[in-house]
């Protein structure tokens, strides 16, 4: 894995599957690294379709590796399994916050916790100590979280309900950025399915992106 972030500045994470190991059975002698390329600027734009790793940076990262690697040893490159996550979030702002800058808050978190990259000011994620370098492969998300993170969001008095989605994101074929808040979804968004369960279980291979959360603001 570190060499594979040597190989090019074009690499931002990697990881390493060797046979045995995870869902996926991998034949002897094959080593699979998992590459999340550098597009930090796209996803805060909302633009997944930059998550694609090409070609060219493909074999880079094999050429590099290759004087490295044992001759019975066949690197595969590709990228991770990426699904999108929608929360939804019914909240009570409190009295003494502008309701429109407590949704702006909340949804500004939960981009920067359901993400494959470290947000750009590398600030602290709730709950996820001072390090946070974008979702870890192969880690579950928990619905008690989202409530616990929307919580701690400045101006927010009570968190009333939250929902998750969950869908797919194959980066080739991800052409539209995000819907500006209030406008309607994006059509690939139509094939979102809700996650039943305290839980969205992820596999081993699998980052989380996310998608347009809805924050509704409710007054009791």
């Amino acid at each position: 894995e570190n060499l594979a972030r040597r190989a090019s500045r074009a690499v931002a994470r990697v990881k390493c599957r060797a046979p045995g190991k995870g869902d996926r059975t991998l034949p002897p002698g094959m080593l699979e690294l998992l590459i999340v390329p550098t597009a930090l600027d796209a996803l805060e734009a909302g633009d997944l379709s930059k998550l694609q790793i090409d070609q060219a940076l493909r074999q880079t990262v094999v050429n590099y590796l290759d004087r490295y690697r044992l001759l019975t040893t066949t690197l595969q490159v590709r990228e991770p399994t990426y699904l999108g996550v929608k929360v939804y979030a019914e909240i009570v702002p409190d009295e003494y916050s502008p309701p429109d800058i407590v949704r702006a808050r909340v949804i500004d978190s939960l981009r920067k916790l359901i993400t494959p990259l470290a947000p750009g000011d590398e600030g602290q994620v709730s709950g996820e100590g001072p390090a946070w370098e974008g979702w870890p492969f192969g880690r579950d998300l928990y619905v008690a979280e989202i409530y616990s993170l929307i919580q701690a969001v400045p101006g927010v008095k009570h968190v009333l309900e939250v929902r998750l989605s969950q869908r797919q994101v194959i980066p080739s074929k991800e052409s539209l950025p995000r819907a500006e808040e209030g406008q309607p979804e994006a059509a690939a968004e139509e094939s979102l399915t809700p996650v039943t369960g305290r839980r969205l279980e992820v596999p081993d291979d699998t980052l989380l992106c996310s998608l347009d959360h809805e924050v509704e603001l409710v007054a009791l």
